[in-house]
């Protein structure tokens, strides 16, 4: 073995002679290279990727080690004196990068998610109206779907495992790639690539394009188990690609390197996700509605709840929702009912009510006038006996309906950062259990118990409890619909102990939103009761471990938990919503400004186009300017929605012959969308002061109020100024 500054890294495999003492020097100056490109690589991290720098600063390889073949020179990774690639190293990888180049080769196919229909929306609200127009416009009816092309230039790749590099770079040499991202959470082979690839040449055509982006994600997971460390390595990708619309869900492909069974675990889970996630991008129309109620809660002085540590309450912690295992233990929560802080899901709220038994509090989070309905079924003299804790967006009708209320701000809402509110609360979504359960972990509540929360169920035609509104036979006309889209939607998601378990793309999103949650709380106390889906992050335990539970605990001190929130409670002083008002428009004009002169200057070809709609969305979601920024969330929905559709149409097969008309319009449609945005925004919360608003009393479906004549008005506006 031969001397050199690498000694711990690198192995020479052969002993010094005569003979080969002219290929030892070739060695030496080949190890004395890696050296080199490996401090070439922290240079460049450390001015360009430096939490890369911090990561790699002081790091050895522990498991893996160098190895550099005397004959072919060729650079390999050994570990328990095995190596890791075939003697080949150089040939192996670029025959993976060029076989994977071929299943995605120009001029073939993939079946990703459709553009939508214009018939799926609703014609007389402005975003979804414009939307509709478009679409009918350029003829993307239904039946009209096509398969997406792929060509030489693809939008996005993610390289699961970095390996020693070799194949990312072979694969960057075969095909052009505008969105790269690496994930590697062994750092060893990450450490071992610093040697072999020269990550400056590879990176900095990315940082010098203000069209492309690439991506490091790199960390060290090895001590976690299995199912832990594909959470993580799941979301060192997800983080990054779900905001990168359109290109994800659209085109965006996976490679594995060298069929590695982990990151292939991590391929399937992000592949289950694209299809729920856009189910929760938001939407413009909701989104103003929703603002429009913020605006009118914080007017009539509802009270903004705090979010006080209540670790030492002594009560434990109940969080129901409406599922079917709900049933079960209604005679054990009403006997033990002293003992239990109870925090439900709207829906759940009547169930909990028709039994008699009287949450805590009623978590509401739904903003349309459809909500307001549905608890209104809940008679007064039950729901006068229950406070409620809402999202600030809640129709403002819902408080007249209870006892109190309170308000909570979302940490991802654009009002709740422009209110610079640190008692925000972070991940309340996508469904009111979800709310619950975020209420629940972010007070710190002890000895958190899920029940309810089924994600699913056993038997298709149980899908809630008996107790829920949706089975009252006097509601059936009101829940027609919510129930033919549930059996429609009824997928059978896996085999537990409790046998086969159905689900929906809207619970399995809301049961991954509760397992991120849970995960990122780092709670080990959160048990689930519920009988449906298997729920990551808890303890499971059955109906008569929790009867055995709260027959040994001990009456608890008196503890009353929305009577402790409403004592440190606060209001938003009119000064205030005066200034919420001012920024959110002037933030939504300087973002809608940006994106005009992007959307004009667009030219109907896929090079122009890919550029055009990243640039775009980089104004939405990475604003320069950091006060405008904070109005992301409520944009970026109604942007990914458009980019995603006008894309999808111009990925199809053959779009090259209708590419012109999909441009042209989309510049038309989208252009007046975002030229006229602001001075609809203002129009639409005029009379957030007023308990005569007329948009207050409307689901999101129904027209908006005197739409047409303000469209009418605008448009021979924009005519007369562009004579």
């Amino acid at each position: 073995m031969c001397c050199h500054p690498l000694a711990q890294a690198l192995l020479f495999p052969f002993e010094t002679t005569e003979n080969n003492r002219e290929q030892i020097m070739d060695a030496n100056q080949l190890a004395q290279s890696l050296q080199d490109r490996k401090q070439k690589n922290m240079k460049f991290f450390e001015r360009y990727f430096p939490s890369i720098h911090s990561f790699c600063t002081n790091r050895r390889l522990t498991e893996l080690q160098l190895n550099l073949d005397s004959e072919s020179l060729e650079v390999n990774l050994l570990q328990n004196g095995e190596l890791i690639y075939p003697a080949q190293t150089q040939a192996f990888n670029s025959n993976e990068a060029q076989q994977f180049s071929d299943a995605f080769a120009p001029g073939k196919m993939n079946h990703p998610l459709r553009h939508t229909y214009a018939n799926e929306l609703h014609h007389f609200r402005y975003s979804h109206g414009l939307l509709a127009e478009y679409l009918e416009s350029v003829g993307a009816h239904k039946g009209n779907a096509r398969p997406y092309g792929f060509r030489h230039s693809l939008p996005q790749v993610v390289f699961l495992g970095s390996g020693i590099g070799q194949h990312i770079t072979e694969f960057l040499n075969i095909r052009d790639v505008r969105h790269v991202v690496v994930v590697e959470h062994n750092p060893d082979y990450f450490m071992a690539s610093l040697y072999v690839t020269d990550w400056e040449a590879l990176i900095t055509p990315y940082l010098q394009a203000d069209d492309r982006s690439f991506v490091l994600s790199v960390g060290d997971t090895a001590e976690l188990d299995e199912e832990k460390r594909v959470h993580n390595a799941f979301g060192g990708v997800w983080n990054h690609i779900c905001l990168n619309v359109p290109f994800m869900p659209i085109q965006t492909v996976f490679y594995v390197h060298r069929a590695d069974p982990f990151y292939t675990k991590v391929a399937r889970r992000l592949n289950r996700e694209i299809e729920p996630y856009l189910n929760v991008w938001g939407y413009y129309d909701d989104e103003v509605n929703q603002l429009n109620h913020v605006l009118h809660n914080l007017s009539k002085g509802i009270r903004v709840m705090p979010r006080p540590d209540l670790h030492d309450t002594p009560k434990i912690t109940l969080v129901c929702g409406n599922g079917p295992s709900l049933d079960k233990y209604i005679d054990l929560i009403k006997q033990h009912r002293d003992k239990i802080t109870i925090l439900c899901a709207e829906s759940a709220g009547h169930s909990l009510a028709k039994n008699d038994i009287y949450p805590d509090a009623m978590v509401i989070l739904e903003s349309d006038y459809i909500t307001y309905q549905a608890v209104s079924i809940i008679p007064q003299d039950k729901s006068k006996k229950i406070n409620i804790i809402g999202a600030a967006q809640i129709s403002p009708l819902v408080f007249n309906h209870f006892n109190d209320g309170l308000i909570y701000l979302k940490s991802e809402s654009s009002y709740g950062k422009l209110l610079a509110s640190d008692d925000t609360i972070a991940d309340a979504t996508p469904s009111a259990g979800n709310a619950a359960l975020a209420i629940a972990l972010d007070l710190n509540l002890p000895d958190v118990f899920l029940v309810g929360l089924d994600f699913g169920f056993a038997d298709p035609g149980q899908t809630h409890s008996a107790s829920a509104f949706y089975s009252e036979e006097e509601q059936a006309d009101m829940f027609a619909e919510f129930k033919r889209k549930m059996t429609a939607e009824t997928y059978k998601v896996e085999t537990n102990v409790r046998g086969d378990i159905y689900t929906t793309p809207f619970y399995f999103t809301a049961k991954t939103h509760a397992e991120r949650k849970i995960m990122l709380s780092g709670r080990k106390d959160v048990i689930n009761l519920s009988q449906g889906v298997t729920i990551i992050g808890t303890t499971e335990m059955t109906e008569d471990g929790m009867a055995e539970l709260l027959s040994q605990r001990q009456e608890a001190p008196e503890f009353m938990l929305f009577d402790s929130l409403k004592n440190d409670s606060r209001k938003i002083g009119r000064k205030a919503q005066d200034k919420l008002k001012k920024e959110i428009i002037r933030t939504i004009s300087q973002m809608c400004t940006e994106i005009t002169a992007i959307v004009e200057n667009m030219q109907p070809d896929l090079d122009s186009i890919e550029s055009s709609l990243f640039k775009i969305n980089q104004v939405a979601i990475n604003n320069r300017d950091s006060k405008t920024a904070v109005m992301n969330t409520f944009i970026r929905g109604t942007i990914w929605f458009w980019l995603y559709n006008f894309y999808a149409l111009s990925k199809q097969i053959e779009s090259e012959k209708k590419l012109s008309l999909y441009t042209e319009n989309f510049k038309q449609y989208f252009g007046f969308l975002i030229k006229t945005l602001p001075e609809h925004l203002k129009n639409y919360i005029k009379d957030c002061n007023s308990d005569d608003d007329p948009r207050l009393k409307l689901t999101i479906s129904q027209p908006e109020p005197d739409y047409e004549l303000w469209k009418d008005k605008v448009i021979i506006r924009e005519m007369e100024h562009e004579q």
